[in-house]
């Protein structure tokens, strides 16, 4: 039932993916550079430090479980509902490696 819903949830990203610059919602309306990953996770920061882990080594059926258990709030998000970033991810560091999770 896990897998499923997992399964599930990225057939509703997929599609979110296909409408929102058409409507007007893309990630190009994010604040301050939040990376494009952030309208799937509204906490995105956690998601961050999740995905720079050890989420790559959780089964891909459990791994929406565990965003989920680690406050990472998947699901689909107006860009004016993501956080903006942080002084520290604003630095040129930080810049750097949201510019990697752009392209992830």
């Amino acid at each position: 039932m896990i897998a499923r819903e997992g399964d599930r949830f990225w057939l509703i990203q997929q599609a979110a993916e296909y409408v929102r610059s058409a409507a007007g919602f893309g990630s190009e309306r994010q604040e301050d550079g939040a990376p494009r990953y952030a309208l799937t996770y509204r906490n995105w920061q956690k998601f961050s430090h999740l995905r720079d882990g050890d989420l790559v080594t959780t089964h891909k059926d459990l791994r929406l479980w565990r965003c989920v258990a680690e406050g990472c709030r998947p699901g689909l998000w107006y860009p004016q509902e993501v956080g903006a970033l942080t002084a520290e991810e604003k630095s040129p560091a930080g810049k750097l490696r949201n510019v990697g999770a752009a392209v992830w």
